[in-house]
């Protein structure tokens, strides 16, 4: 067995134990022998929590630690360092500008646009990014270096940063709101919620 394989095998079997862990805790502790009956559904004690509240959450999770890492990985290869990440170039920042503008201004966003205008947002600070790095790119050595990128959007990052802070200081009564989604949450996750990140990831 190669040592790929084994720390694929690895991490498979660390991922599923701390599933199963997460399957059993909570305010209501389940115990492993419940655990299997409601899965095989030998038993509907534990069902409606297990199924529909604690293994959809789960799965979320699963696919959105996938989806970071896809993102990541695709924008190191990309750039060819490995420091790039999403969090660094201010693409997460713009994005949670874009929900904070949404919590903030209920007047103009219905918050079923919470996820689209986050999305949008995340898109146009990667577009802005890396239009900025191409001028900076053009005036001093001709082309666009993945430093270059980097730097830009570190500093991208630290400006919008900065915004978003601004804007948490003033939302007022929204402020739980928004720091719950920028910390990010799986109260509420459901089977349906799964879908527009396993496109997401999918497309990556």
């Amino acid at each position: 067995m190669s040592k790929k394989i084994l720390t694929l095998f690895l991490l498979a079997l660390m991922l599923t134990i701390c599933a199963v862990i997460a399957l059993g805790l909570g305010s209501v502790s389940i115990p492993l022998s419940e655990l299997l009956n409601a899965v095989t559904g030998r038993s509907e004690s534990y069902s409606d929590i297990i199924l529909n509240i604690r293994l959809p959450r789960i799965l979320n999770a699963i696919i959105v630690g996938a989806a970071l890492s896809c993102a990541g990985m695709i924008l190191q290869a990309a750039l060819r360092n490995n420091l790039a990440e999403p969090g660094l170039l201010g693409i997460s920042a713009g994005a949670g500008l874009g929900a904070i503008l949404v919590f903030m201004l209920p007047a103009l966003f219905s918050f079923s646009l919470l996820m689209p205008v986050s999305f949008v947002f995340a898109v146009s600070s990667t577009a802005l990014i890396f239009f900025i790095a191409g001028k900076l790119g053009s005036r001093t050595s001709g082309y666009v270096s993945s430093n270059v990128i980097i730097l830009t959007g570190i500093a991208f990052s630290a400006l919008i940063s900065a915004l978003n802070g601004f804007l948490m200081l003033v939302s007022g009564s929204s402020l739980t709101q928004i720091l719950y989604w920028l910390n990010g949450g799986l109260s509420g996750r459901g089977g349906m919620n799964s879908m527009p990140l396993c496109l997401s990831l999918l497309s990556e």
